[in-house]
């Protein structure tokens, strides 16, 4: 023996691995005696052999049959053979070699000398690996005691051990994530086929969690960490939220801005039909660049539905997907929470996302946010595995980072800018964790070049994948690229949106949107969780979980400090940051786990559950009651929808329209037997879907909602996004003609309309031909009608004040300011008058008022400007008017009245200088 030992030395170190404190037990179906002879042969050469016990499994066996001077033990049945000789010994950890399967000794011997390596860095190894690489079957398992008593007493019978084995063992791979390639240094081909696959995923997520269900083998098992009905909890969770999201998916509205992506993903699917000749997809159609987003999402499923034959608004269709990525984006995050706290804390994520009512109602019809978050979460999941494997790629991982940086890309540009901003950062963050030791950092530099340059690869991989689905980008995939995150910084569209009471420009807003919003929106008892989580750190996150967890806390971190403080444009709530959430969701799932874990063994944790469903009713509740407008969510924190309503926006995504439109089908159209109704709608596309079946009842019409008297229409369809705050607040939306309204948390976020008079109609249309006084008899008498129309008394104030009426024109117009504070031509037509009327302090409030309303429209300026230089404020007044011109070059007054500030200054040659930029800008 002792001569042998410098040749075991060479196969297994002993100063990683001491193999005297390891039993082997070599098991066979003795059908070969001399294999099982080659067999001790070699054996000697590789452990001490008086650890090394043969078990022979089958009938009718006889020891005499095999020479050997060793313990051989002859069973019936491999499971209770191997119980017993684990039983019966003091050994902590076995290797268990199935000799029959074994084809070479060189493998043989490749795989034992690796093993030792394994067992040497992890505390618990539960790998399988095959010899036989067509056959996919396992020859050796090697695990500490306790797992593999765990293993056997779930394995059944000889024949179906090792199929057993290999569906627990590969469950328990989020404990010891080994594979075949770290053990032997060989590739496997082949494997177990997918019906084994399937049977084997079925074993570990059903069969064994309700086997073990009354067992409660964790409190046996200290490894185990988790009751397996956590297991089955996820698993039952996961298939029925897809069914249900499917279903409930085909309730949604269509979205605001679905018909906007249909177009441009029929003129992408003509792009790639024509093989590039068609170039409508790359040009830029009106203010709205949609070429510059690659939008795969929408382009796939347009081609699908033109393959099927199947119209373009299929928008059930197009939604039940919707649905399904969304529940991808849900699942991935729970797998990732899963990577870091097992099973129970994967489930709570699940089931957090799940009950998010905005994140859920937006998987019903989002489809650009919605696909984003669930490319990113998936990006992550798989950079966690490759991003552990480093600096040695593992190029499966690898490959799947690549699709995950691709998918992004081919949905954004800046999704992908994303996703590989991540990989960079991840990256580092993975080096300084395989340090350890930061004294290190800048003497492994190979290693970091190493890690750095495998993700830019990854990251130049998945750009040249994205861009294959991308016309713009395929047309100059460099320049092309950099121009929209040119384009991206300032965005030449701005909206007026509803923040805080007030209606700001989407470019104005405070830096501090988005966070408001998620704080309002998000449910307060997953903030809670969320912050709770940094005390109970320790709880869950370790060495062996560190790294997921830094990537998914950097996930959070970073886009929500470039919302705070480097986006200047926010509309839309936070919708354009839901790829964030997930990962809110996972912290959060951290939190509630690592409470558990403070409380195990502690009768208080039998009130833990009761206390998260009570904590959950707000949510809960509203998602029951509100379906499918999930999306208009805010919590206790604000007070429901219900307070939020008026100072915040809620129907952005003009969701409530559908409501109205299936009661105004169901109320007005199916009995309507006479002339075709006219229904007036601020939204033209989604209402003509909505009433595609009544067009011989109705014809639809666009009318803004605060142009709608100067339009003829019957019934009208209104949804309150750009509404004001004032008229939600003071309860003048919906308007008194209301016939239904859609609620929401009891407050309308849609209404159906019945115009109680055309008058107003016909006041506008007598206006227009310039008949003045037909005009004032309709608007008077509609007003006798609905004394709540600030249009008309607008109207009328503008007819009074050009016929030398001021007093009359500043009674309208102060009518319709009392209706509308911000109501343009109220505060027009007040702040001229005022002006007019000598109350200059007064005309000067009412320009500031005028300029808040409209800050684009030079006429606030001039007004303001005017004030200011009768109040002879000159240089002020100076500001404004240049203000003024930039806005609007070719209105003299502006220049009259900057010019007669200089004069009045002293400064005539810049006097003069105005004058004769107002010949060449005006003639």
């Amino acid at each position: 023996m002792s001569k042998r030992k410098p040749r075991k030395k060479k196969i297994v170190s002993r100063k990683s691995f001491n193999w005297k404190q390891t039993g082997i037990i070599a098991f066979s179906n003795g059908n070969d005696p001399g294999r099982i002879s080659d067999f001790y042969s070699q054996a000697e050469g590789l452990f001490d052999i008086e650890n090394l016990t043969i078990l022979i499994v089958g009938e009718n066996r006889n020891k005499n049959d095999f020479e050997s001077g060793h313990p051989i033990v002859l069973e019936s049945n491999f499971t209770e053979g191997v119980s017993k000789l684990v039983a019966d010994s003091n050994f902590g950890k076995f290797l268990l070699l199935d000799i029959d399967r074994a084809t070479s000794l060189n493998s043989l011997n490749t795989g034992i000398r690796n093993i030792g390596r394994c067992l040497s860095q992890h505390a618990l190894c539960l790998p399988v690996f095959t010899g036989e690489k067509s056959s996919g079957q396992s020859f050796a398992l090697i695990a500490e005691k306790e797992p593999l008593q765990y293993l056997l007493d779930h394995l059944s019978g000889a024949e179906s051990a090792m199929d057993e084995a290999n569906s627990l063992v590969r469950g328990l791979n989020s404990k010891a994530l080994i594979y075949l390639d770290q053990i032997t240094g060989e590739k496997t081909k082949g494997g177990a086929n997918p019906v084994q696959r399937f049977k084997s995923f079925l074993n570990w997520h059903v069969t064994v969690p309700l086997r073990e269900r009354k067992l409660s083998p964790e409190k046996k098992y200290s490894f185990l960490g988790e009751a397996s009905i956590y297991r089955f909890a996820f698993f039952i969770t996961a298939v029925a939220s897809l069914f249900l999201m499917t279903v409930l998916s085909q309730n949604a509205a269509v979205s605001g801005d679905e018909y906007r992506y249909l177009d441009q993903a029929s003129r992408v699917y003509d792009y790639y039909t024509t093989l590039g000749a068609d170039k409508s997809a790359v040009t830029q159609r009106g203010i709205d660049p949609q070429h510059y987003n690659a939008q795969s999402f929408d382009n796939v499923l347009y081609a699908v539905q033109k393959w099927l034959g199947m119209p373009p608004d299929s928008f059930g269709f197009r939604h039940f997907w919707n649905a399904v990525v969304g529940w991808l984006a849900m699942l991935f995050a729970a797998l990732i929470a899963l990577r870091i706290g097992g099973y129970r804390m994967a489930w709570i994520a699940f089931l957090l996302l799940l009950l998010s009512p905005r994140f859920l109602g937006h998987s019903y019809n989002n489809h650009r946010d919605i696909p984003m978050a669930a490319s990113v979460c998936f990006a992550v999941y798989f950079m966690i595995p490759y991003l552990r494997s480093l600096p040695k790629i593992n190029w499966k991982y690898f490959l799947w980072v690549v699709v995950g940086i691709a998918w992004a890309y081919s949905l954004r540009l800046g999704g992908g800018v994303l996703v590989m901003g991540y990989l960079l950062a991840f990256t580092g963050i993975a080096y300084l964790v395989q340090l350890k030791n930061l004294g290190k950092m800048f003497t492994e530099l190979p290693r970091a070049a190493t890690m750095l340059g495998t993700s830019l690869l990854a990251c130049a991989g998945g750009f040249a994948l994205g861009v294959l689905t991308w016309p713009f980008a395929l047309e100059s995939p460099i320049a092309n690229s950099l121009e929209v995150l040119s384009a991206s910084a300032e965005l030449g569209v701005s909206l007026r949106q509803v923040f805080e009471g007030e209606q700001i420009w989407s470019n104005a807003m405070p830096w501090y949107y988005t966070g408001k919003y998620m704080l309002i929106t998000i449910p307060a008892f997953i903030l809670a969780a969320f912050g709770l989580s940094f005390f109970v750190l320790r709880k869950v996150v370790n060495k062996g979980n560190l790294l997921p967890y830094l990537m998914v806390l950097a996930s959070v971190v970073l886009p929500l400090y470039y919302a705070l403080f480097q986006v200047n444009t926010h509309y839309g709530g936070w919708r354009h940051f839901l790829f964030v959430y997930p990962f809110i969701a996972i912290i959060a799932s951290l939190g509630i786990e690592g409470v558990f874990r403070h409380f195990k063994g502690k009768k208080a944790i039998n009130f833990l559950w009761p206390a998260m469903i009570v904590l959950m009713l707000h949510p809960m509740s509203f998602i029951v009651k509100n379906q499918p407008m999930e999306y208009t969510y805010f919590n206790e924190i604000i007070g429901g929808t219900k307070n939020a309503h008026g100072c915040y926006e809620t129907d952005y995504s003009l969701n409530s329209l559908k409501e109205a439109s299936e009661w105004l089908i169901e109320n007005v159209l199916e009995g309507h037997q006479g002339d075709t109704l006219i229904i007036a709608t601020n939204d033209r596309r989604a209402s003509k879907y909505y009433l595609r079946n009544h067009t011989k009842q109705a014809r639809v019409k666009y009318t803004r909602y605060y142009d709608k008297s100067s339009v003829d229409w019957d019934y009208a369809t209104f949804y309150c996004a750009l509404m004001s705050p004032h008229q939600i607040r003071e309860g003048y939306w919906p308007p008194v003609e209301t016939v239904h309204e859609v609620l929401v948390d009891g407050v309308p976020l849609g209404a159906v309309v019945r115009r109680v008079s055309k008058d107003d109609y016909r006041g506008f249309q007598a206006l227009e031909q310039g008949n003045i006084e037909s005009a004032v008899n309709y608007f008077t008498s509609y007003l006798e009608k609905n004394p709540y129309s600030e249009e008309v008394w607008g109207a009328l104030a503008q007819i009074q004040i050009q016929a030398g009426q001021a007093e009359e024109a500043l009674f309208a117009a102060e009518k319709s300011l009392e209706l509308m504070p911000t109501f343009t031509q109220g505060l027009q037509i007040r702040t001229s008058i005022l002006l007019n009327i000598g109350q200059t302090e007064e005309a000067l409030h009412s320009a500031d008022a005028l300029i808040s309303s409209a800050e684009q429209h030079f006429i606030g300026y001039f007004y303001k400007a005017l004030a200011l230089q009768q109040l002879n404020r000159h240089s002020e007044a100076i500001e404004e008017a240049e203000y003024a011109i930039r806005l609007n070059p070719g209105f003299r007054g502006s220049y009259q009245v900057m010019a007669e500030s200089f004069e009045a200054l002293g400064d005539r040659e810049m006097a003069n200088r105005v004058m004769q930029l107002m010949q060449q800008n005006t003639n």
